[in-house]
């Protein structure tokens, strides 16, 4: 018995070092390399096959983030990290209420933050009021959509929950701590999206964290990430072409404001609570 323990306490330690010793500017230089081989490479080619504005920017994408998978596999392997045990759901049973719940959750914060917006424009730029009812998406080629949807739905949720969650998530978790690790590898996700939701990214994110420590696993962080995105590419789809002519009155803007400010703080609160009950401080960054 004493034996068998001190084999799982070294099978610990090794975990421990295999992901200490993974360097976040090293994953960082390489990815920064790639792309721009990627990206050089592939305008240098895209005159000879005619590519459009659209399918150079989503060639480039694409390569990306397979070059990411690929460097994040090859990290596990020189770091004798297993890779498919990030993949393997050891979870008897999966809460899907919480699943489900969650994803509602964290859409109702980003909508609810937005309407809130309204009541800053209303009191201080009412001048803006306008541009909100009058804009007319662009309609874009059915193809492109698909595409975009097939890497919002099939490649992100795959290849950036095995990047923030399965190796940076890990490996800060290790040095600094599961709760500092959710905090920063989930700001660094919000930063490199170069978004403007920042917020809604910051916040899905550490839901994602939380659900990958939970679980031990990255099936359910990824499941919630592609019903995340699928959801965003539907609302998408449905609003392709739509446009309107009536502006939006400043009743309108307050009553939208203030029913978004009151969503906002209290699924903000049900978010908060959520967390704490999570008991983030208990949870391990390894298996």
């Amino acid at each position: 018995m004493l034996g068998l323990n001190q084999a799982k306490i070294e099978n610990i330690d090794s975990k421990v070092s295999s992901f200490q010793n993974v360097k976040f500017r090293y994953l960082l230089v390489w990815i920064f390399i790639g792309f721009i081989s990627i990206f050089v490479l592939l305008r240098a080619i895209s005159g000879f096959f005619g590519f459009t504005s659209f399918t150079f920017k989503y060639t480039v994408s694409t390569f990306t983030y397979f070059y990411v998978f690929l460097l994040c596999y090859r990290v596990t392997q020189q770091k004798s990290i297993s890779f498919k045990n990030l993949f393997v759901l050891k979870a008897k049973k999966i809460n899907w209420i919480e699943v489900i719940g969650l994803t509602i959750l964290t859409k109702v914060i980003n909508i609810s933050l937005l309407a809130s917006v309204l009541l800053y424009i209303v009191y201080y730029s009412p001048q803006y009021l306008s541009s909100f009812a009058s804009d007319t998406n662009t309609v874009e080629p059915l193809t492109n959509f698909f595409f975009l949807a097939f890497q919002a739905i099939v490649l992100a949720p795959i290849i950036e929950e095995l990047f923030f969650r399965g190796i940076l998530l890990q490996s800060w978790g290790v040095r600094w701590g599961v709760k500092r690790a959710i905090i920063l590898s989930s700001f660094t996700l919000s930063v490199l999206h170069f978004s403007s939701q920042f917020l809604d990214l910051f916040v899905g994110s550490i839901v994602l964290s939380v659900l990958f420590l939970k679980y031990k696993s990255l099936i359910i962080p990824i499941l919630f990430h592609t019903i995340n995105n699928q959801i965003a590419q539907l609302t998408n789809f449905f609003n392709r072409g739509s446009s309107s002519n009536e502006s939006i009155t400043i009743e309108q803007a307050k009553a939208a404001g203030w029913v978004g400010a009151i969503l906002f703080i209290v699924s903000f609160c049900i978010y908060v609570i959520y967390l704490k009950k999570s008991r983030i401080k208990e949870m391990s960054p390894i298996e």
